[in-house]
């Protein structure tokens, strides 16, 4: 289970530098933007799960000048960015667990969208459900997530380590999902033309440390080691090291983002 207090708490620590370290994630919100324009017509209603910062809030606010947007969050304080980056009235800005607030919403979208939001969830397949739920006959989902090969490199690190000290193998990060995994559970919950894209894409840092400082500035560093703090902090120290070595490239070290794009339609009615 995910603690969602916990990661509220990190992502408000992390909403004044989110935007410095976010390149992965702002790449991706221009992809989904581009596949809402592609793909249909103009939006009248959007839900926005997960804003941020609010730099998909401002795309679509710019892209879709006549429609009435629902933008929420987790974190207070992302929520607070959001609202000093886009400043109108077409926008309503939500604190809330996006699971939870689903679950009870009512309402009738023409587009929901989603980045990097829904790996929180707990109960993901759920969520589809209750998104399946709120748009209207027509309407368009599309979401970007990450996929179960992000930084697989600091994962194979980790489990060779606590393999060779006999230590228990433990939880580093998120439990993420295959494609496949999405795929079918879109298809279960009734979504019509169904797609999701993958990408793995290389992303070059300094130093395993710089790499992992990067993740904590956007909020997203996530741990369920239950060792102790000292083996822990030993255990780290090795991993940074290894990696060092082992993903070395001329400029410093490489991390894999698995970036996955889904999408589902509600079926008209007939």
């Amino acid at each position: 289970m995910i603690d969602k207090q916990r990661v509220a708490r990190s992502f408000n620590a992390a909403a004044a530098t989110y935007d410095r370290y976010a390149d992965v994630q702002r790449k991706m919100a221009r992809q989904l933007l581009d596949s809402v324009i592609q793909g249909g017509p103009s939006p009248q209603r959007v839900l926005e799960v997960g804003c941020g910062t609010g730099y998909l809030t401002a795309l679509l606010s710019e892209a879709y000048p006549k429609a009435e947007l629902v933008a929420l969050d987790l974190a207070e304080a992302m929520v607070s960015e959001a609202k000093r980056r886009v400043a109108t009235d077409r926008v309503t800005f939500i604190v809330a667990d996006a699971e939870a607030w689903s679950a009870t919403a009512k309402g009738s979208y023409d587009l929901i969208i989603s980045n990097a939001a829904i790996q929180w969830f707990t109960q993901p397949q759920t969520v589809l459900e209750h998104w399946f739920r709120l748009l209207r006959p027509g309407g368009r989902m599309i979401a970007g997530t990450f996929g179960s090969d992000t930084f697989v490199e600091l994962h194979r690190i980790c489990a060779t380590v606590e393999k060779e000290w006999g230590l228990p193998p433990q939880t580093h990060g998120l439990p993420l999902l295959s494609a496949a995994r999405w795929k079918a559970w879109l298809d279960g919950a009734g979504w019509t033309e169904t797609e999701v894209r993958e990408e793995r894409v290389k992303v070059e840092f300094a130093s395993c440390r710089q790499f992992l400082s990067a993740l904590k500035k956007t909020g997203a560093s996530h741990s369920q080691s239950r060792l102790p703090l000292a083996t822990d902090r030993q255990l780290l120290k090795e991993v940074m090291n290894r990696y060092d070595r082992e993903y070395a490239v001329p400029d410093g070290v490489i991390a894999t983002y698995h970036v996955l794009l889904m999408e589902g339609k509600k079926t008209e009615k007939t």
